[in-house]
């Protein structure tokens, strides 16, 4: 018969290890890691101390495989035009307006006090659009207020900051936007 002195529960770090007694001098920690370690027990048979084992610690030192991640694959950048503002005339180039770095969202012809044009930055920086100019293609007009930087992933409104009203109500009238260059950057095609 053997009498068993060491039995209980160890925590180590956030896992809880339970010792079994499995054989004489020796006892497995069942953990619920791959990590276990070995423990020495102290048994008692007819009355005679047995030695002790001593600790013995083994690690797993295999990591999780998992899926290799992809590659960020970057998007191209859209070519550029050359320039074409002519005075806030229809641009030759509307159809093939990059919509890049800016893009016109939609243009409030009918929001009260003001008009109000709507972009997005749809490029990865920053954009600064000091002189840059957005145009009302029926009027041949310009909607001023459109400055100051543009955060990248950003959308924000730029009322018509001139007198009275540009954007034509009742009939269609497009907007386009020119970089400082003159360069046709975005064309917004009216629903109208």
């Amino acid at each position: 018969m053997y009498k068993y002195i060491l039995f209980g529960v160890l925590l180590i770090g956030a896992t809880i290890c339970i010792v079994i007694p499995l054989h004489l001098n020796a006892q497995w920690i069942g953990c619920t890691t791959k990590s276990c370690l070995y423990l020495p027990f102290v048994e008692e048979r007819f009355g005679t101390p047995m030695p002790t084992v001593t600790a013995t610690p083994t690690i797993d030192y295999t990591q999780p495989t998992s899926p290799p991640l992809p590659s960020p694959s970057l998007t191209p950048t859209p070519t550029s035009l050359p320039p074409s503002f002519n005075a806030c005339q229809a641009d030759p180039n509307a159809e093939r307006a990059p919509n890049y770095p800016i893009r016109i969202i939609t243009v409030k012809k009918d929001a009260t006090p003001r008009e109000i044009v709507q972009l997005q930055n749809v490029s990865e920086f920053s954009v600064d659009l000091t002189d840059w100019t957005m145009c009302s293609i029926t009027g041949n007009q310009i909607h001023t207020g459109i400055s100051h930087s543009l955060m990248f992933g950003r959308t924000r409104d730029y009322p018509y900051l001139g007198n009275g009203t540009i954007w034509n109500d009742i009939e269609r009238d497009d907007g386009a936007l020119y970089d400082p260059e003159g360069r046709l950057v975005s064309y917004w095609r009216d629903e109208q």
